[in-house]
């Protein structure tokens, strides 16, 4: 009794280390990243803009639910934004959806990973980790639909498992909704979770020849119809309708592209698109590091700005991207090493190998031409960063369940890692202190950073007044600051051209001082976003079925 009282403690203990790390985390990263300047944001904003009927079709081709969510956010927790803080505003909305998003599938993995005997306390350690993991955070920082696809399919696997344990098709039918969303989201998520569920369909085809299967799988085909229809309708084409007409993606991959790999050239230049002749480079600069330059080292982030580099030895002075190779190297030397070891989890530390042949049949031609020699981007490792998060998941729980001692050096690395690459480690901390201070004005977590930052005022948190009437080119240009441009680092300028709007009364405040007294009178900032939320029926209610099926998995007992 005594035993099972201290091993509950230490869970408990855990879980609460687990919710402040990831507290402060969506903390740092909301304050210091705009989501709004991620990569394609620009392109998946049309379906902002359909869902606030400013668009009639998006003209993309994705699945609709994981942008009605961030439009919902949006409509639910931005009231309040100007010109100037529009794009934090948005920002706001993605990282909230996502880490939301991030939590469902935290807690379907830990059901798979109990359903693979793995127990409570490395669990709940290796999450402390995966919270730090660099593709975990490029994931909540991003709008695409990755993160949507991490939050399903480790209920889906869970309860598929269940299924070839029990022989009970109730479990497939309890997977049905969560698998629906899954596989209507994005072509490249169907081409990696379809191959997924082939493996494990040929590993244990006798469980799947049954006609209470067949049964399953036909009501699957009419219901995911329903789905793709919906979906067609409001973009205007289909899921795999994804043609890239650029000049400058229309080659074709060569075999080489598979093997080269220049380690003098890896180690000493190791920025970008110098390693597009090679699949090996990018995955060593980019799983553990930001080689295309997105995140950790986009230019219009406070990530990289004023960060600390560790001093050179010998030929390494690139220390960020150097520990990404070793890091990268080891994970998939481990990955391999447990896939031929754990006979019976092995698919689940090769996961990311899926994703990774997908975009490889992409690069050389199929099912279409789209691929552009002089960059490589289409491997991106965010592509596949949810499988990867679950295998790495799955490795370091192996990890500390068979070599417990090794968990306050993985734990040590996995912080300094998230220092290093993110750039906590700052030269000029008190301009910096400044900037964080401008950002978290518009901040989700404003009140919160008000503890801390002496420049900033709590009581000026969600202040309507700051978001409309006061600004500063840094709110959301910081490529100002990496310059060392330091000027007009306080909220005193203002935007004269935009209009507000009260009913049906629109003004244009000339000055900082009349804006401020018709925002008092109620007027607000006139954009599409104060427009009625279009609602995705079929979407909305398979994922309500979604998530009232993974409410019933969670109770499922081990």
């Amino acid at each position: 009794m005594f035993s099972l009282m201290k091993k509950l403690n230490k869970n408990k203990i855990l879980f609460i280390t687990l919710l402040l790390v990831n507290f402060l985390v969506f903390s740092y990263i909301s304050a210091n990243y705009n989501s709004a300047r991620s990569p394609d944001f620009m392109y998946y904003t049309d379906y902002i803009s359909y869902f606030f009927n400013s668009l009639n079709l998006t003209g993309r081709e994705q699945g609709l639910i994981y942008f009605f969510l961030v439009s919902l956010t949006i409509k639910f927790f931005d009231i309040d934004f100007g010109a100037s803080s529009y794009e934090l505003s948005f920002s706001n909305s993605i990282i909230i959806t996502n880490y939301l998003l991030f939590s469902i599938g935290l807690i379907g993995l830990f059901k798979l990973l109990k359903n693979r005997k793995f127990s409570s306390k490395n669990i709940l350690f290796s999450f402390l980790v995966v919270s730090l993991f660099p593709q975990s955070i490029n994931m909540i920082l991003t709008m695409k639909p990755e993160i949507i696809a991490f939050s399903t399919l480790p209920w889906s696997i869970f309860l598929i498992l269940k299924y070839l344990e029990n022989s009970e098709i109730k479990y497939l039918y309890i997977a049905l909704f969560p698998n629906l969303i899954l596989l209507t989201t994005k072509a490249t998520i169907i081409g990696s979770v379809g191959l997924i569920y082939l493996f494990i369909l040929l590993q244990n085809l006798d469980k799947f020849k049954n006609i209470n299967f067949y049964k399953f799988l036909t009501i699957s085909l009419m219901l995911i119809t329903l789905l793709f229809y919906e979906n067609a309708i409001a973009n205007g084409k289909n899921i795999l309708e994804h043609t890239n007409t650029k000049p400058d993606y229309q080659d074709k991959a060569q075999l080489a592209f598979l093997f080269d790999l220049n380690l003098r050239e890896l180690i000493t230049n190791p920025f970008r698109h110098n390693h597009a002749n090679s699949l090996l480079g990018i995955l060593m600069l980019d799983t553990f590091g930001d080689y295309f330059q997105n995140y950790a080292l986009h230019d219009n982030s406070l990530f990289a700005f004023s960060r600390k580099n560790i001093p050179r030895i010998f030929v390494i002075s690139h220390w960020t991207q150097f520990i990404s190779i070793i890091l990268t190297t080891s994970y998939y030397i481990a990955t391999i090493y447990y896939f031929r070891k754990n006979r019976i989890n092995n698919i689940f530390y090769v996961l990311h190998f899926f994703g990774i042949i997908i975009l490889l049949l992409q690069a050389f031609g199929f099912p279409q031409v789209n691929f552009n020699a002089n960059m490589a981007d289409t491997f991106k490792t965010h592509y596949y960063s949810f499988l990867l998060v679950i295998s790495f998941t799955f490795l370091i729980t192996s990890l500390v369940s068979q070599f417990p001692k090794i968990k306050l050096g993985l734990l040590f690395l996995a912080i300094f890692t998230f220092f290093n690459l993110y750039g906590l480690n700052k030269i000029e901390y008190k301009n910096y202190l400044q900037l964080i201070s401008l950002r978290s004005n518009i901040s989700a977590t404003c009140s919160f950073n008000s503890i801390f930052l002496d420049d900033l005022d709590s009581e000026s948190c969600n202040s309507a007044v700051i978001k409309i009437c006061k600004t500063t080119p840094h709110i959301t240009n910081t490529n100002f600051l990496i310059q060392k441009e330091l000027s007009n680092l306080y909220l005193n300028n203002y935007y004269p051209s935009q209009v507000l709007s009260k009913e049906n009364t629109k003004v244009v405040p000339r000055t900082v001082d009349e804006c401020i007294k018709y925002v008092k009178k109620g007027y607000r900032y006139l954009t599409y976003l104060q427009n009625p939320i279009r609602v995705p029926i079929v979407n909305l209610i398979f994922y309500i079925l979604s998530i009232a099926s993974l409410g019933y998995a969670f109770f499922i007992k081990e």
